[in-house]
């Protein structure tokens, strides 16, 4: 299972990993201590909960966006990765296309009527036909892939759990350039699960229930939002895990927020943004 121990630039951006196949960034206390009162100058963007909703608690979330009126999600974990088209009114699972239990599924991404998905350390990119799901080709790529979304360019804008994002070309998966992500002069480590909105990008920074917001023109973190309320109003859901699942629908402003095994989704509005 794939799980990390990460030091990032706060208390709130570190949660104690408690599954297998983790890794641990160390850093002296002074470091610490220096991060803390930097992120205490952080702006950090309220929200309002619209409503919540049933989500498949069985659904190790990895990626999430809006299309059309409805949800389309990808799951993790070998034997159980999936790529879904969710009923956001209700949560129910519409269609369905499993991976082959070797892969790991992560981040997805749409650019012409097609899905691209990327896998954990596999090093495959699925391209899925939105409609039928049916797998119209696969890229190859080096390193780990978590999260993807769409850039200004039509370009794709892939993490991997550092502070980078990778800008690749969705004709043959290459890299065309890489940024790194900073706040003061500090990496902005674990983003994972990302949703480009204009200039900005929302990342889910992994074991947090934290999402940062960079601004792509200066790939400077400008803010946070703190969703830990969200988790603390999940009922009769132990297996609950890492916050992650960020999707936004430009009909409403609104985001949709989840995370992998827990059995709500919900819609809220962040404030001083749109």
């Amino acid at each position: 299972m794939k799980y990390i121990l990460i030091l990032c630039l706060c208390a709130c951006f570190a949660a104690c990993a408690n599954k297998t196949e983790s890794k641990m960034t160390n850093s002296s206390s002074a470091q610490n201590n220096s991060k803390k009162e930097v992120t205490q100058e952080l702006k950090r963007y309220e929200f309002e909960i619209i409503r919540s909703f049933h989500h498949d608690p069985m659904a190790y979330t990895q990626g999430l966006f809006v299309h059309d009126g409805f949800l389309y999600e990808s799951t993790g974990q070998r034997g159980e990765s999936s790529l879904r088209k969710v009923d956001k009114e209700t949560g129910k699972v519409l269609q369905k296309k499993e991976l082959d239990a070797k892969y790991f599924g992560e981040g997805i991404s749409l650019l012409n009527n097609e899905i691209f998905m990327l896998t954990w350390t596999e090093g495959k990119c699925f391209v899925f036909d939105l409609h039928s799901f049916n797998l119209k080709r696969e890229y190859s790529y080096p390193g780990e892939g978590w999260g993807l979304t769409l850039a200004k360019d039509n370009s794709l804008i892939m993490t991997d759990g550092s502070n980078y994002l990778r800008y690749v070309n969705p004709a043959d998966f290459s890299v065309k350039n890489t940024s790194a992500v900073y706040y003061l002069g500090s990496p902005v480590n674990a983003l994972n699960e990302i949703e480009r909105v204009g200039d900005l990008l929302f990342a889910n920074i992994y074991t947090s229930d934290v999402i940062a917001v960079i601004d792509l023109n200066s790939h400077e973190m400008k803010g946070i939002i703190d969703c830990s309320e969200l988790r603390k109003t999940l009922k009769d859901n132990p297996d609950a895990e890492a916050f992650n699942g960020v999707a936004f629908d430009e009909t409403t402003k609104t985001f949709y927020i989840t995370g992998k095994y827990w059995n709500t989704m919900f819609e809220i509005k962040v404030e001083d943004l749109f």
